[in-house]
């Protein structure tokens, strides 16, 4: 899961849900999250945000969100364990 530095706190982001010690940054970034999510269009991170081409979907909203939020990753995580059946 990985962690995003932002000047008010840090959240963090598993299964495309943040949580933080702030709970206004966290409501925030939950929304932002969803909006961009049903609002993507094709060439957009979010557009394939969970088909088998995205192997860390958290680590795609964790970037967009520090590009979005001027943010900074300040831990990757650990990304999903490589599947031999999935196409990447």
């Amino acid at each position: 899961m990985p962690v995003v530095k932002f000047s008010e706190a840090d959240a963090t982001v598993e299964g495309g849900t943040w949580t933080s010690d702030d709970n206004d940054l966290t409501d925030l970034l939950n929304e932002w999250t969803q909006n961009e999510i049903r609002t993507a269009t094709i060439g957009e991170p979010f557009f394939l945000l969970y088909s088998p081409s995205n192997p860390y979907p958290d680590m795609t909203i964790a970037q967009a969100a520090a590009e979005a939020w001027d943010g900074e990753i300040t831990d990757e995580g650990t990304p999903l364990k490589h599947d031999p059946d999935r196409i990447y």
